[in-house]
C-alpha cells in the first residue's frame, strides 16, 4: 500500500549505506553486513506501517538545504518552497537596507533558514508553540550556519512576542495549520503520523489566518506584508478575511504547479 515502493526501498537502503541511489546499482553485488540487514528490516517494517520516510531516515531536503526532522515537526513539503520564492521576490524589491522578518510556526525552521541563506540583509524572529520544534529548528540553523541571524522564541502565535516589536516587521510569514478539523481523520496514513497541532486549522481550516491577521497587524510595518501558504481551495476565503481590516491594502493569490491555491500575499 506504499506509493512508489521501489523508490522508498532504495532511499532507505542508500541512507543506511550512506551512498547515493545510483551507487546501489553500481555496487549491486555488494553484500550487506548483519547490522545493515537488521536496520533495513526494521526500517522496512516501519515504512510498511505508513511511518513517513523522512521520519525514519531523520532528514529531508528543502530549498536545496538539509534539514533534520523528527515527529515533533511537520515534514517540509516541496509546495512550501513556493512560499520561500515569493517571499524572496518581495524582499529583493524592498528599499530597506535591513529586512526584519517574523515567522509564525517555524517547525523545523525550514522557511526561516531558507530565507536567511538566500538574503544577506535580514534578521528573523521565528516562533513556535512547541519546545521540541524550537530545539529542532535551532539544530537546523546551526547545521546550516545561520544561527546568528535567527532568534527562536517559544510563543503561541503572538502571545509571547515582545511589545517592542510593534510596527517592526517588514514581513510576517507563516505556513500555519489549515486542514479542516473534520477532515483530519481522512488524511493519508503518513500524514496522521505528524503532530496534529501542525495540521488542525479549526472547523473551517481558517482559524490561524484569522488570528495571525488580527493579532499580527500591530507588529507589521505600514508597508509590510503577510505571506501565507494556504490550502488548495482557500484563496477566496482568506481574501474575505482580509477585507475585515481596512488598513490592509492588497491581496494576491498564487497557484502552485498543479493550478491549486497555494500562496497568499497580503499588503499592509
Amino acid at each position: 500500500g506504499i506509493e512508489s515502493p521501489r523508490l522508498n526501498a532504495e532511499l532507505l537502503l542508500s541512507e543506511i549505506l550512506k551512498c547515493k541511489r545510483l551507487d546501489l546499482y553500481l555496487k549491486f553485488d555488494q553484500p550487506l553486513k548483519e547490522n545493515e540487514v537488521n536496520i533495513y528490516r526494521e526500517w522496512i517494517a516501519r515504512r510498511g506501517k505508513f511511518e513517513p520516510l523522512q521520519y525514519i531516515i531523520g532528514n529531508v531536503e528543502f530549498y536545496g538545504l538539509p534539514f533534520k526532522v523528527t515527529p515533533d515537526v511537520l515534514i517540509p513539503r516541496p509546495e512550501t518552497e513556493l512560499l520561500v520564492e515569493k517571499a524572496l521576490e518581495i524582499i529583493r524589491n524592498m528599499a530597506s537596507k535591513a529586512i526584519n522578518i517574523l515567522e509564525i510556526g517555524t517547525g523545523s525552521g525550514n522557511i526561516a533558514i531558507s530565507l536567511t541563506k538566500n538574503i544577506t540583509n535580514c534578521k528573523i524572529l521565528a516562533s513556535d508553540i512547541s519546545d521540541q520544534a524550537i530545539k529542532t529548528a535551532r539544530d537546523n540553523a546551526a547545521a546550516n550556519f545561520v544561527s546568528a541571524k535567527i532568534e527562536f522564541i517559544k510563543s503561541d502565535l503572538f502571545r509571547d512576542i515582545p511589545r517592542n516589536y510593534y510596527n517592526y516587521f517588514d514581513i510576517i510569514i507563516s505556513n500555519p495549520p489549515y486542514v479542516k478539523h473534520a477532515e483530519i481523520a481522512d488524511l493519508q496514513p503518513e500524514i496522521l503520523h505528524e503532530d496534529p497541532r501542525a495540521l488542525d486549522g479549526g472547523w473551517d481550516g481558517l482559524d490561524f489566518y484569522r488570528r495571525i491577521l488580527d493579532e499580527g497587524r500591530i507588529y507589521l510595518k505600514a508597508a509590510g506584508v503577510f505571506a501565507f501558504e494556504i490550502g488548495y481551495d482557500q484563496g477566496a476565503a482568506v481574501s474575505q478575511i482580509t477585507k475585515q481590516y481596512p488598513e490592509l491594502n492588497g491581496f494576491r493569490l498564487f497557484k502552485d504547479c498543479n493550478g491549486l491555491d497555494r500562496i497568499v500575499i497580503v499588503y499592509g
